[in-house]
């Protein structure tokens, strides 16, 4: 079977090196087109070999990749990758044999740091709608066979099957840099779309670099957005008992942060308070999140108890051996 086209759509800040890594990296690959989204108009020369979308103004990510996909055929599948990804040999024909079933697939990301190390193996789903990297710091399992199911897929190196973009539409753009690709994932899940791994892809992953590890802002964009994805996809019965699961989710996060380990630590003493600022404000937006949630529920394959099987099969992911 011939594959679609593939465009790769990289959105970026600052260029430089990690972002020529990247489109030489896909070039090589075997992507058709690579459109790089500069962000920020200050951006100097980009690489060649590239498309290049130059926006007038400073944009967040998801708007920006909003901009690119209005640039995408109807019949390319679409690769968002972060510009300090690079997908290894093999990664971009194993993406595209598995979205020959259209869906939103990630390869194997792995530490860019000569360790061997798992990134993420795709998210795992937490019961009030946040997520956490699945097999981070473990080693590499290596490539395999298939497709495993995951909560969510990760917005380093999303490939989105053209099929699929056509039922899922745009990002939600005022997601901004976090959160915006486990919107997409809850909202691909409710249309009965799959969301896996392939294990046989592997792309290489410089956490962190475009917009930090951790931080009090972060954990405030974080924490509201959660809230407003979580209203707009999560089944009525957690939505109505987040808050219990929340206030279970800070209680581990601080157990963590008083031993120095997690992201309670890496926010700093500030961050619980961020959490908390987050929260209140993704209170103040639940109007608009509900409103998106009844545009979508007419179009909804997963029902609330088949959602619910959903969320539930993938608690216990985070430790899968592909």
């Amino acid at each position: 079977m011939t594959c679609r086209p593939l465009c790769v759509l990289i959105p970026t800040v600052a260029g430089g090196p990690l972002l020529r890594r990247a489109v030489a990296a896909c070039l090589a690959d075997g992507a058709e087109r690579v459109l790089i989204i500069a962000a920020d108009p200050t951006i100097g020369a980009l690489p060649a070999g590239a498309e290049a979308l130059r926006l007038p103004r400073r944009t967040p990510f998801a708007l920006a990749i909003n901009a690119g996909l209005a640039e995408v055929g109807p019949d390319e599948d679409v690769l968002l990758l972060n510009d300090d990804a690079a997908p290894l040999p093999g990664c971009l024909p194993a993406l595209r044999a598995a979205a020959r079933v259209p869906g939103l697939y990630q390869p194997r990301l792995l530490f860019d740091d000569g360790s061997g190390l798992v990134e993420n193996l795709g998210h795992r789903l937490f019961l009030d709608g946040s997520n956490l990297a699945r097999g981070r710091g473990q080693p590499d399992p290596g490539p395999a066979p298939g497709r495993v199911p995951i909560g969510a897929a990760s917005g380093a190196a999303l490939f989105i099957a053209a099929a699929a973009r056509a039922r899922l539409g745009p990002l939600w753009g005022d997601l901004g840099a976090f959160g915006e690709d486990l919107d997409y994932a809850l909202r691909a899940a409710r249309l009965g779309l799959p969301v896996a791994l392939v294990p046989a892809a592997a792309a290489l992953h410089r956490l962190g670099a475009s917009h930090g590890r951790a931080g009090p802002g972060k954990v405030y964009d974080v924490e509201r957005n959660r809230l407003r994805v979580a209203a707009r996809s999560l089944p009525l019965s957690l939505l109505l008992t987040s808050p219990l699961w929340t206030v279970h989710r800070y209680a581990h996060l601080s157990r963590a942060a008083l031993r120095g380990e997690g992201l309670g630590a890496a926010a700093g003493p500030l961050g619980g308070a961020a959490a908390l600022l987050g929260l209140a404000r993704g209170l103040a937006d639940l109007p608009e999140a509900l409103a998106l949630r009844a545009a979508d529920r007419t179009g909804w394959v997963r029902g609330e108890r088949a959602m619910l099987r959903h969320i539930f099969n993938t608690l216990d992911r985070d430790r899968t051996t592909v």
